[in-house]
């Protein structure tokens, strides 16, 4: 399943066809883009060789533990239930969000801050 392009952003984790993984560096809008593998090597791919991550156990761990933003108390955390994931948002608010870019871009619309991987040192 190939991303549409309006779905993505600057930083959004993404996997190419050929199963390499990264962020997106620069390129949305464009017949190339960017994508960061790690600190000194990134590829260039087109846009249509890109696929979304699906949520799963793996990328739970990963890339998220229970989340407060400070500055206004905001109270993110995640349900998984029938195999579906959705960000809940004070208890009140459900989210679904079935591939990381939407869980990526749901965060940061809500708390201003990007969604990083959960540092497991």
């Amino acid at each position: 399943m190939n991303i549409k392009q309006k779905d993505l952003r600057i930083g959004n984790y993404v996997k190419c066809t050929n199963g390499i993984t990264g962020f997106i560096e620069s390129g949305i809008g464009s017949s190339r883009i960017r994508i960061k593998r790690d600190a000194i090597s990134a590829i260039t791919v087109p846009p249509e060789l890109l696929e979304p991550v699906l949520i799963d156990d793996e990328i739970i761990k990963k890339w998220w533990t229970s989340r407060k933003n400070k500055k206004d108390d905001l109270v993110l955390s995640i349900s998984m239930n029938s195999k579906q994931i959705h960000l809940v948002v004070e208890d009140k608010y459900y989210i679904r969000c079935d591939y990381l870019h939407q869980l990526q871009n749901v965060y940061y619309c809500l708390t201003g801050k990007e969604l990083q991987p959960v540092s497991t040192k």
